[in-house]
């Protein structure tokens, strides 16, 4: 997700996953327009109607998953010191 998708700092985002601005109503509530109508989608047509792939790569990227110049397959160590603590 790119800076344009998250805003920065306090800004809403300029642009959503779908490539448009967002859409303000009158009482400044975000609306987004449903380009398929409920129902339609299915586990067999989910990939070709939806944009699953992307929508779950930035879930995981949330978690600090799929984030480019991670080795997943390295050792880790999970009890590490804090660099503040490390006179105490």
């Amino acid at each position: 997700m790119n800076d344009r998708h998250r805003g920065s700092g306090s800004e809403p985002a300029s642009v959503l996953f779908n490539g448009q601005p967002p859409t303000l109503d009158s009482s400044n509530t975000w609306r987004t327009e449903v380009s398929v109508a409920p129902g339609v989608v299915t586990s067999e047509n989910l990939d070709s109607l939806t944009d699953i792939k992307g929508y779950r790569a930035e879930f995981l990227k949330l978690f600090g998953f799929g984030l480019p110049g991670v080795d997943y397959e390295k050792d880790a160590e999970p009890v590490r010191s804090l660099p503040s603590q490390a006179n105490q």
